[in-house]
């Protein structure tokens, strides 16, 4: 009976564990707000989240809420292309054939996040009102920072901090994106550089492990010896429950332990 007992003890816990260790998209940018390449209308900084794990629908106007991406001028307005069906789970390397369907394909679905809308998913967000509903992706003819902020919006935070997203030179022989993470959208701390190549790429950086209410990820471009373009870009994190949450299924397992004890 003692072993029945640690049976459900372990199956509660590793239920508690499951629960916290689960990815989410915070935000996401589709950059489908864009009306045409050239034009800014609908689509200026700064510019609202399409995605987010906390939006009723997983995608649609209250994502707007949940994220913000900030750049200067200098970032050119979407190349357009209309994408095919193509997502992480194909793989990361040659998702989208050069300029055939769309420069950037890769990142339009996450693998944790099969139930939800993936990017580009329209219908959502055209019934929700959104005026402009475009496949475009952002380019850069210069150098480029763009900064999105997150909520996580939850009560404890989230924590392992990552951003994902579909990358290629449209241009060139070279062409980088330097990586950095805030919690306070000031002190920035350097992730690394992402090559791109004339490939569309899923790009995937891990970031800050710590527990916050808010996160900046800060994508520099460059375009001094390439065009580069990015789209989908995914903010990710690991929710943390809140104490009710974790107090609730605690007083689950307690209460199954009584049972079986009651039973023996």
């Amino acid at each position: 009976m003692k072993i029945k007992h640690l049976t459900i003890a372990s199956v509660a816990l590793a239920v508690l564990t499951t629960a916290s260790a689960q990815a989410a998209v915070i935000a996401g940018w589709d950059f489908s707000q864009f009306k045409v390449p050239g034009n800014a209308a609908g689509g200026s900084s700064p510019l609202g989240a399409t995605n987010a794990s906390l939006d009723p629908n997983g995608a649609g106007v209250e994502s707007g809420f949940i994220g913000q991406a900030t750049f200067n001028n200098a970032v050119l307005l979407p190349t357009a292309g209309i994408s095919q069906n193509c997502d992480r789970t194909t793989g990361t390397d040659g998702c989208a054939p050069p300029n055939v369907d769309g420069p950037v394909r890769s990142n339009r679905s996450e693998p944790f996040d099969l139930d939800r809308p993936s990017f580009d998913a329209f219908s959502i967000l055209r019934e929700e009102g959104q005026t402009y509903t475009h496949r475009y992706g952002m380019t850069a003819t210069g150098p480029v920072d763009v900064v999105f902020r997150t909520v996580a919006g939850y009560t404890g935070g989230a924590s392992n901090w990552k951003v994902t997203f579909g990358g290629r030179m449209l241009t060139g022989t070279t062409s980088t994106v330097d990586v950095a993470f805030s919690s306070d959208g000031v002190s920035y701390t350097n992730y690394g550089t992402v090559n791109l190549t004339l490939d569309d790429e899923l790009h995937e950086v891990t970031l800050d492990p710590a527990a916050y209410g808010a996160g900046y990820v800060r994508l520099s471009l460059d375009a001094a010896s390439g065009q580069p373009v990015i789209d989908n870009v995914a903010v990710e994190a690991v929710p943390i429950p809140e104490p009710a949450a974790i107090a609730q299924l605690l007083s689950g397992v307690a209460c199954l332990l009584g049972l079986a004890r009651l039973r023996r």
